[in-house]
C-alpha cells in the first residue's frame, strides 16, 4: 500500500518527520523526469490556451524543433518543486491532522474526508505559491515568437514592467486550481491504485493506472482555471484579474472557451502523471528497503 493511502486514515499513525523529506525527494525527482520528457506537449498546451497557432507543422516550419523546447530550463526547476512540495505538503498535512485534530472529529469516514481535504488543500496551497513565479516565466517564454529570451532576461523584462508582483501574475487562479485540484488528484490516484491492487494488478501497472486516473480527474476539474491562469501569465501585465479574464472568455468564446486546448492539455497531463507517479513510487519503494 502506498504511503499516500487515504483509506481508513483515522487508524494511521503520524509519519516521522523524515517522511516529509522522503516525499519531497520522491516528488522532486519524479517531477524532473516528467518535465524533461513532456515539455514539447507543454509548449503545445500553452500556445493552444493562449490562442496561438499550436499545430506541430507550423511550429517546425517557423521555429524548428527547438521551438518545442522553449522555456525548458524553467520546468526542469519548477516541476520538481511543484510535485515535491505537493507531496511533502500533503504528507505534512496528514501529520498535522493526526497530531492536532480534535477527538470529536475522529469518526471514521468523516475523519477520512476531513483529513484528505486538509492535507490536499495544504499541499495545493504550498505548491501553488512556490511555483507561480516559475510558471509565469515558463508560460511567457513558451508564448514568445522570434528570437527566444532566456529566463533571466524574461524575468527582468517582467519586473521592469510591473515590479516583483509581475512574477506572481495568476497566483489567485493557481491557488484556486491547486487547492481543490490537489485534493481530487490524490483521491483519484489512491482510489484507482487501491482498486487495481485489490484486483491483483502488478504494482507498476497499478501505479500507472492511478497516475492516468489522477491526470484525467485533475485536468477535467481544473482546466477552466488553467485557461484563465495561462491568459494572465502570457500577458505582459494587462490581462486583469481572474474574474475579468473569465468574463471576457465567457463573452467572446462561451463555455467552450474554458476548455480550449483540451487535447494537448490532456495528453500532457496524462503522460506527465504516469511518469512522475511511477518514478516517485519506485524511489519510495527503494527508500523503504534501505536500512534505518
Amino acid at each position: 500500500m502506498s504511503v499516500l493511502t487515504l483509506g481508513r486514515l483515522g487508524a494511521v499513525q503520524p509519519m516521522p518527520a523524515e517522511q516529509v523529506a522522503i516525499e519531497l525527494l520522491c516528488g522532486g525527482l519524479g517531477g524532473q523526469l516528467a518535465a524533461a520528457c513532456v515539455h514539447p506537449l507543454d509548449v503545445l498546451k500553452t500556445r493552444a490556451q493562449a490562442g496561438m497557432a499550436w499545430d506541430v507543422r507550423s511550429i517546425v516550419k517557423s521555429e524548428g524543433v527547438r521551438g518545442f523546447y522553449r522555456g525548458v530550463t524553467v520546468p526542469l526547476v519548477s516541476q520538481p518543486l511543484y510535485i515535491g512540495t505537493a507531496f511533502a505538503g500533503y504528507e505534512l498535512g496528514k501529520q498535522l491532522w493526526d497530531a492536532h485534530a480534535r477527538p470529536h472529529l475522529r469518526s471514521g469516514s468523516f475523519d477520512d474526508a476531513l483529513r484528505l481535504f486538509f492535507a490536499g488543500a495544504l499541499g495545493g496551497a504550498v505548491c501553488a505559491t512556490c511555483v507561480t513565479p516559475f510558471e509565469r516565466l515558463k508560460v511567457r517564454m513558451q508564448s514568445q515568437t522570434g528570437v527566444p529570451l532566456g529566463p533571466l532576461r524574461t524575468a527582468r523584462d517582467l519586473c521592469a514592467r510591473g515590479g516583483l508582483p509581475a512574477l506572481f501574475a495568476g497566483l489567485g487562479a493557481t491557488i484556486a486550481r491547486e487547492v481543490p485540484g490537489t485534493v481530487i488528484w490524490f483521491a483519484a490516484y489512491d482510489t484507482a491504485m487501491r482498486r487495481l491492487r485489490e484486483w491483483h494488478t502488478p504494482r507498476p501497472l497499478a501505479v500507472m493506472g492511478g497516475g492516468l486516473t489522477a491526470g484525467l480527474a485533475f485536468t477535467l476539474s481544473t482546466l477552466p482555471l488553467e485557461r484563465i491562469k495561462t491568459i494572465q501569465q502570457t500577458s505582459a501585465g494587462g490581462a486583469g484579474g481572474a474574474l475579468a479574464v473569465a468574463t471576457r472568455v465567457l463573452r467572446h468564446e462561451g463555455v467552450a472557451g474554458f476548455y480550449l486546448g483540451l487535447l494537448p492539455v490532456l495528453a500532457r497531463n496524462l503522460l506527465i502523471d504516469v511518469i512522475q507517479w511511477s518514478a516517485a513510487d519506485a524511489i519510495r519503494q527503494r527508500a523503504a528497503r534501505l536500512p534505518a
